[in-house]
């Protein structure tokens, strides 16, 4: 059943974009080597995917995800930022929201 999500996945992201499907799996691993499973979540988190622009390169990298509560402030969050960018814990940032579109079609169980 998953593959044939997957592939629904993928001509779905092809009708839309006219591009490749990319999945990526990130696991966290534990003192152990062993994974962590993802924190539990209430209505009130979300799931936020942190990139990092280089403007002297111009390029983008993935830094990382991080669950945060919606009606928090982004200074509630700013070491955390920080620290997976890897700067110092008061350094100062700019934040900004980059809207994709994406096609559900349900959830992969």
């Amino acid at each position: 059943m998953i593959l044939a999500l997957v592939g629904q996945l993928r001509e779905a992201c092809n009708k839309v974009h006219n591009a490749e499907l990319k999945l990526f799996l990130e696991v966290k691993l534990g003192l152990d080597l062993r994974p962590i499973p993802p924190p539990d979540k209430t209505k009130d988190d979300i799931l936020l995917f942190l990139k990092q622009y280089d403007p002297e390169k111009e390029e983008m990298r993935y830094v990382g995800r991080l669950f945060a509560k919606a009606t928090g402030k982004p200074t509630e969050i700013l070491t955390k930022l920080n620290e997976m960018a890897g700067y110092a814990p008061d350094e100062e940032i700019d934040l900004y929201e980059a809207k994709e579109k994406f096609v559900g079609l349900g959830s992969i169980r």
